[in-house]
């Protein structure tokens, strides 16, 4: 998905993200004991895994911003951020929660 073209500073950004995910890719399947390179995939997907986490926790807080400054209900969140009335009804629940409470299983 790409980033809206108002935001350069989040493209670049992402951009440079790509080139180190590709980076670390190749220096994986570089590393020459198949156990080494094993550990080592499982940490990239695990620190990605952290990545997405803060992604999510970052998305579902904008949402229930978005839902508390325009006083919309979740029908009407839904509409305006163009998904379904229930993930909408998620992301504003996970986006209350207070931070140390907004992690969610992550499944390897």
């Amino acid at each position: 998905m790409d980033t809206p073209p108002a935001v350069p500073a989040v493209t670049t950004a992402l951009d440079q993200f790509e080139v180190a995910c590709a980076a670390v890719a190749v220096a994986i399947a570089a590393v020459p004991d198949a156990r080494a390179r094993f550990a080592a995939a499982t940490c990239f997907g695990d620190r990605l895994a952290e990545h997405a986490q803060t992604a999510a926790t970052a998305r579902a807080a904008v949402a229930e911003g978005i839902r508390a400054a325009e006083s919309l209900s979740f029908a009407g969140l839904a509409n305006r951020l163009d998904i379904s009335r229930a993930r909408a009804a998620q992301l504003v629940s996970r986006g209350r929660r207070p931070a140390h409470q907004r992690r969610t299983k992550v499944v390897a």
